[in-house]
């Protein structure tokens, strides 16, 4: 309750409230005049407890007793809690206080605190807008303040050194706010459109603090400088340029770009970034990253501070080299095909660039040095209508001829046991990052038939894993076979050239039921992207199917869904869970190994656990 709540009172006439029986009391007493001397009668009369200010927030205070002053203007509070206390008349747009604050004591009535109305103000607040973490000033910052019991409110600009200044100021609380732009808005130019949010702090001006010292710190985009130039020295002109952050995709570390720009003809870039450390590519024939290398495990960040420019990040571009090749047995009407380079770590796929002197044959350019997986696809609409075929191909700044590429035809069949008469669907999940048309020949959901029966035809080479979804609550995966031999551990499938063995999927019923609470939680932390994770223990650790999170809710409470597979299981909650599934990542989860707390989900039994919320890390 802040001083808006004596305002309500005060309005709606609360009579002096009672006290609990055995509480030491006191009374003040006093009158109240007009500026001009004349005693004010029938005007209500407040005491307010006066707390304890911090350095930059709304005081919290709650009413004590409230009176009328009489025919001669005198009023007396009586029954008061011994302590300190604010003494304050008149209504909700012009309320007077007297100078500071009193003390009740039970010894003797607190009398004679006379005051008049006041017709003039004495609150200060001076307001400084300055970058987060550095003392440099925001200028022409729109900077307002607004009262939360009345209409008064008023508008400063800062000036050069990042002050706006408001004086003569009613007691009350206030909000003071300047005016920000989403930083992803800023990297974007700050259009009009932008979506701008307010940065504010409340303060209490009273008796004993008439004047405030308030800070707001903005955080602001910075530049990165820097020239790109090509293999041989020369500047490399009208080159796309980003700049990167690290991310998860499906549990890969990977690099996701907050901000691009372009060389100009000298090839100088100028990249807009939000502070901190940044990886920056530079985009050709192939994939750079500052200073010069396609492998971003082995990039180098460029570093830059909230509104400020940093430069000198120069990045010569890889040598590229070119694979010539033909494709065997491609059939006379096959549309023409379509190539994807896939790095043998399968960290990076690549779409290169492609000539196709006559039919059969290829020249791709742009090829950085590395071993590789030349993918062709041929075949439109469904995956089932696509062929691929696949090559190793080893780059070593030079070119490559010879290549010859074979097309094939490989199909998985299988079923899922168990389900009776309960449906389901199964899927194939590239474990590699793929790209280009090979996304468009990975197979799509498989619906078994009424058997359990499925087939994928025309699978592309590649490791993929196993997905099954739309289980019923009660039902979980509880084996994965290639023919004889369990594959559920790891749950990796690898296609190559050769026939497959039957997949079979074995559903049990039988699933847990989890469930808890989260403490640890303080006020007005945002949970959009708090998570409960719970990951699988050894040997299962690597199958991603027995992997769960759940969102928790404003009461800490969470539930996990769909319902865990029986087994033992690590569980741990974070503020911030990053997006593309790191929760799949080893080198993530070692982040958390500390706060990691066991569990055991057993069949067909509800199981309850109570997590502290971990900061992310």
């Amino acid at each position: 309750m802040h001083i808006v709540s004596l305002i309500l009172a005060l309005l709606l006439g609360a009579p002096q409230g009672g006290v609990m029986a055995g509480t030491r009391t006191g009374v003040i007493a006093g009158q109240v005049r007009l500026p001009s001397g004349e005693p004010v009668a029938g005007i209500r009369v407040a005491a307010m407890e006066a707390p304890e200010m911090g350095n930059q927030d709304a005081a919290v205070s709650t009413m004590a007793g409230l009176t009328t002053t009489d025919a001669t203007g005198h009023y007396r509070l009586e029954d008061i809690p011994v302590g300190k206390y604010f003494v304050v008349a008149g209504s909700l747009d012009n309320l007077s206080y007297y100078p500071g604050s009193i003390t009740v004591t039970s010894v003797a009535p607190t009398e004679n605190v006379d005051f008049s109305l006041s017709d003039s103000y004495e609150g200060v607040i001076d307001v400084r807008v300055h970058l987060v973490g550095a003392v440099t000033p925001v200028s022409r910052s729109d900077v307002r303040i607004r009262s939360t019991s009345s209409t008064f409110s008023r508008n400063l600009e800062t000036n050069d050194k990042g002050i706006a200044s408001f004086s003569g100021i009613p007691y009350g609380d206030y909000v003071v706010s300047t005016t920000m732009i989403l930083m992803a808005d800023a990297l974007a130019g700050g259009s009009s459109s932008a979506i701008r949010r307010d940065l504010s702090v409340t303060v209490t001006i009273n008796p004993n603090r008439p004047k405030w010292a308030v800070s707001l710190g903005l955080l602001r985009p910075g530049v990165i400088r820097g020239t790109v130039r090509q293999s041989n020295g020369t500047p490399a002109a009208d080159v796309s340029v980003s700049s990167m952050n690290p991310g998860y995709q499906d549990g890969r570390r990977t690099l996701v770009s907050e901000s691009t720009t372009r060389t100009n003809a000298r090839g100088e870039y100028e990249l807009p970034a939000s502070p901190g450390e940044h990886f920056i590519r530079a985009t050709a024939e192939a994939d750079t990253f500052y200073p010069s290398t396609v492998d971003s495990t082995a990039a180098k960040t460029a570093g830059v501070g909230n509104g400020e420019v940093a430069s000198g990040y120069d990045i010569a571009l890889v040598r590229t080299s070119s694979i010539r090749g033909r494709i065997a047995d491609l059939p006379a009407d096959s549309s023409p095909p379509s190539f994807v380079l896939v790095s043998r770590s399968g960290r990076d796929a690549v779409v290169p660039s492609v000539r196709l002197p006559e039919a059969g044959t290829f020249e791709i350019s742009g090829v950085p040095a590395g071993s590789w997986d030349l993918f062709a696809v041929t075949g439109s609409g469904i995956p089932e209508l696509h062929q691929t075929g696949k090559v190793r191909v080893d780059v070593d700044n030079k070119d490559v001829d010879g290549v010859m590429i074979s097309m094939n035809a490989v199909e998985l069949r299988g079923r899922i046991t168990g389900l009776g008469t309960e449906t389901g669907t199964v899927r194939l999940v590239p474990v590699d990052a793929i790209d280009g048309a090979l996304v468009d020949a990975v197979p799509g959901l498989e619906f078994p038939s009424p058997e359990g029966e499925f087939a994928f035809a025309n699978i592309p080479a590649l490791r993929y894993r196993v997905e099954v979804n739309g289980l019923p609550p009660a039902w979980y995966v509880a084996d994965i076979r290639m023919g004889t031999a369990s594959v559920f551990n790891e749950n990796v499938v690898t296609v190559g050239t050769m026939p497959l063995a039957p997949l079979e999927i074995a559903v049990a019923r039988g699933a847990g039921t989890l469930q808890g609470t989260v403490d640890g939680i303080t006020p007005n932390t945002r949970l959009t992207n708090a998570r409960v994770v719970l990951v699988p223990d050894e040997p299962r650790r690597q199958n991603l199917l027995l992997y769960r999170t759940a969102t928790i809710q404003a009461n800490g409470t969470f539930a996990m869904f769909p319902n865990p597979a029986p087994g033992s299981y690590k569980m741990f909650a974070v503020s911030n869970l990053p997006a593309g599934h790191a929760e799949w990542n080893a080198e993530f989860l070692k982040k958390y190994d500390d706060v990691a707390v066991p569990i055991t989900v057993r069949p067909n039994q509800p199981t309850s656990i109570k997590l502290d919320l971990t900061p992310a890390r």
